[in-house]
């Protein structure tokens, strides 16, 4: 499954307005990324600027029980790797799936995670990531791919931050350069 949605470019398209950004798929590979949202069914999608916020999402809160699956397969799985605060809000997005009509790409992904992870609050700590993966990756470590790396990361736990990070440069040592967005599988393990 990872392999097939390796395909994001290197040069993901921004558009980051100051009160956020709007997605659209503007390299037509229907893979999006920060500030690029897929086009048709079953493509990853994006998310805007959500990091810095004041109503950004942290390390505190208290998730619900997650008690959802899709696809017959658990999406409660990789709660643990996301902060608190934005566990709070992907477990409260899940919980509401159909168990008979979601599915993991359009619905755990591209909705429940995006959004979740677009409301994080920014995160120094991911900065470090972002430049090892680009080392890793042969990416110039710049503030636009910090920026377009940063928020994948930031409302990730140490541990999940350590998944998706090791998930990268696993890929770009592969040869498969970099792709961000299909990292975020295996945050579902």
């Amino acid at each position: 499954m990872l392999g097939s949605v390796r395909t994001l470019s290197v040069a993901l398209a921004m558009t980051v307005g100051a009160a956020g950004c709007i997605l659209v798929d503007t390299d037509g590979d229907e893979i999006g990324g920060f500030g690029e949202g897929g086009s048709s069914g079953n493509s990853i999608g994006g998310f805007g600027e959500g990091g810095g916020t004041v109503d950004c999402l942290d390390d505190f809160g208290s998730p619900e029980s997650c008690f959802t699956d899709c696809e017959g397969v658990s999406n409660c799985n990789g709660v643990d790797y996301f902060k608190a605060g934005v566990a709070e809000e992907l477990v409260a997005c899940l919980n509401t799936l159909n168990p008979s009509t979601c599915t993991f790409i359009d619905d755990v992904i591209n909705t429940c995670t995006i959004d979740a992870l677009s409301a994080a609050c920014y995160d120094d700590d991911s900065g470090f990531y972002c430049s090892d993966i680009a080392t890793a990756c042969g990416v110039v470590d710049d503030s636009v791919w910090q920026t377009e790396c940063g928020p994948y990361l930031d409302g990730l736990s140490v541990s999940g931050k350590d998944v998706f990070s090791a998930c990268q440069i696993d890929a770009c040592n592969g040869g498969e350069g970099v792709d961000l967005g299909s990292c975020l599988f295996v945050l579902y393990p």
